[in-house]
């Protein structure tokens, strides 16, 4: 009777372990199926990401620091132009409008804390108030480049020969005599250089330079300030965004990858 009793005991054992077996293992199962489909659609939330935003933003980035240099391309009188303007870009600049998905933008902040504080940075103090600065100084500066040149003319008034030589190279003279104050070498303007080269002007580019130099010093040296915190906060906020288009598993949580 007793034999028999254990006999029955162990095949209710077996029985509750296989149902309780079958029953962990098909809870493992599901775990492990939404995991999985979870882990997907995290992956697939990342590469929109990537593609409408990080992508977007490196392109977007990249042109508002050449915004900060200078170069043969770069008309000064347009550029100062457009500085007079009631109504200029970075007044109302939004690096959400330059991305392919504005909703995916706003949610970047549920995975890319440290990212997002950076292009918060650029759009507000890099775009909105350094910026404007980095142009007024700009547009000051060659200003006075302007009058400075025209002191150079006045005194030469004995010599039309001069003159016209001035008066036919003033665009390359302005030019010239702001890059050598913002210290970019003869290959920032070959074309420019090459052409005061062949005038026998590069002394007096270099004359001017120091003159204006000494006496806006102060709005120089403001200016190349300017010109490096923003390149440098944008140059970081790339690096960033170079890491992470790298990323293959996205961190955080959000309303978009619930399963």
């Amino acid at each position: 009777m007793i034999d028999l009793n254990e006999k029955i005991y162990d095949i209710i054992l077996t029985i509750l372990g296989t149902i309780l077996g079958g029953f962990i293992s098909g809870l493992v199962g599901l775990f492990l199926h939404r995991k999985r489909l979870k882990d997907e659609v995290k992956r697939k939330h990342l590469e929109e990401i990537k593609e409408k935003c990080l992508k977007p933003l490196e392109k977007e980035l990249k042109q508002l620091s050449s915004n900060f240099d200078i170069s043969e391309r770069t008309s000064l009188k347009a550029f100062c132009e457009a500085v007079s303007e009631e109504i200029t870009w970075w007044k109302i600049y939004s690096l959400e409008r330059r991305v392919h998905d504005k909703i995916l933008y706003r949610d970047m902040k549920n995975h890319f804390k440290k990212l997002v504080e950076k292009l918060n940075e650029i759009e507000n103090k890099v775009i909105k108030i350094n910026y404007p600065k980095f142009a007024e100084l700009l547009c000051n500066i060659t200003e006075s480049i302007h009058k400075k040149l025209q002191e150079k003319k006045n005194v030469s008034q004995d010599s039309p020969a001069a003159i016209k030589k001035l008066e036919e190279s003033t665009e390359d003279l302005v030019f010239g005599v702001l890059m050598k104050i913002l210290e970019y070498n003869e290959f920032h303007l070959p074309n420019v250089y090459r052409r005061l080269k062949e005038r026998n002007l590069l002394h007096l580019v270099d004359e001017i330079a120091i003159e204006v130099y000494c006496e806006n010093k102060e709005a120089v040296d403001e200016l190349k300030r300017i010109r490096y915190e923003s390149k440098k906060i944008i140059e970081e906020c790339l690096k960033e965004i170079t890491d992470l288009l790298h990323y293959q598993k996205l961190e955080g949580k959000c309303k978009y990858i619930k399963v």
